[in-house]
């Protein structure tokens, strides 16, 4: 009798194998792709919520009737951008002048427009004019956005 087969008698025979056994290298590469993929959209939610108020402010004053006056509405749309992008604490509590200059250091629109922000005026403004103020008011908010905090609120 053959010596191998002497032995193959007395060894018993191997278990079943239920699952591939994965190395530890696996393990920690698996956690990484699910831990980028989970933090990418966390940042991606962040990032849409962040900008999402601009677009919005933006489509309000684009809905703005030009025949009527606007002042009113555009400062409180200008307003809530400066608030959300810049913070409460630098502009939360600005009127009159003070408001106007902090708009002045956002635009390079003259002080005469600035001054449209002012809805105590008597004079009511054309329609054209109105235009004009959407137009600041839509270049103000995308430069609070530029200048605004980094980091999404």
């Amino acid at each position: 009798m053959n010596p191998l087969d002497q032995m193959a008698a007395n060894t018993p025979p191997p278990s079943m194998v239920t699952w591939w056994q994965f190395s530890p290298l696996f393990y920690a590469l698996l956690i990484t792709i699910v831990s980028l993929f989970v933090v990418a959209i966390v940042l991606w939610n962040k990032h849409k919520t962040y900008h999402f108020r601009k677009r919005v402010i933006i489509t309000e004053l684009n809905k703005l009737d030009t025949n009527k006056d606007i002042r009113e509405d555009c400062n409180r749309l200008v307003k809530l951008s400066a608030m959300h992008y810049l913070g409460r604490s630098q502009c939360a509590q600005l009127s009159g002048n003070d408001w106007l200059a902090f708009l002045a250091k956002y635009t390079d629109a003259t002080k005469d427009e600035l001054a449209w922000f002012n809805h105590y005026q008597l004079q009511s403004l054309t329609a054209e004019q109105n235009q004009q103020l959407i137009g600041i008011s839509t270049a103000l908010t995308s430069s609070f956005a530029r200048a605004g905090r980094k980091e999404p609120c």
